[in-house]
């Protein structure tokens, strides 16, 4: 009887420990296309005139008044910590005929990241033939630069969570 009360506090250490472990691994194991971590524009964000939008390690999500207008798949390989950046998606989904065409590629650009917020504006030209998406990625990223004239407007966007 000796021997198993012996072992009985070694087995509750035992436990102890894997308990910890395990809430560890759960804290620090948090999916990080889901959620905000700060360093990085994965998150949801808006700005006080009622637009916002959603990032994930593979998709954005640009929504007005609560509602999605146009979703895409991110197309390029965007540094999402960096200050500045270019997010070219392809699109999926649009609710009206004026956001970009499904199927067709389209840029948003960021900048003055500072893990709450920054700014970020939709690829548009005046008179562009091109403000509802080109047919290809490598097109995309030609056309849609600051030095092409794009992005003119900026909004300013706090992160939500």
């Amino acid at each position: 009887m000796s021997g198993k009360l012996s072992r009985l506090p070694l087995a509750r250490v035992a436990m102890v420990a894997i308990v910890a472990c395990l809430a560890l691994f759960a804290l620090a194991g948090c999916d990080a296309a889901t959620g905000p971590t700060g360093d990085s524009l994965v998150g949801v964000w808006s700005s006080s005139g009622g637009d916002g939008f959603t990032v994930t390690d593979t998709t954005y999500s640009y929504e007005y008044g609560g509602i999605e207008q146009y979703a895409g798949e991110i197309a390029n390989n965007p540094d999402l910590s960096a200050e500045s950046g270019y997010i070219v998606m392809r699109i999926t989904r649009r609710l009206n005929s004026w956001d970009p065409e499904v199927g067709k590629y389209v840029a948003v650009h960021w900048k003055d990241f500072s893990g709450d917020g920054m700014s970020e504006s939709n690829a548009y030209k005046a008179g562009s033939a091109y403000n509802s998406g080109m047919d290809t990625l490598a097109a995309a990223e030609a056309e849609y630069t600051v030095a092409n004239g794009y992005f003119g407007i900026y909004g300013e966007y706090l992160r939500e969570e």
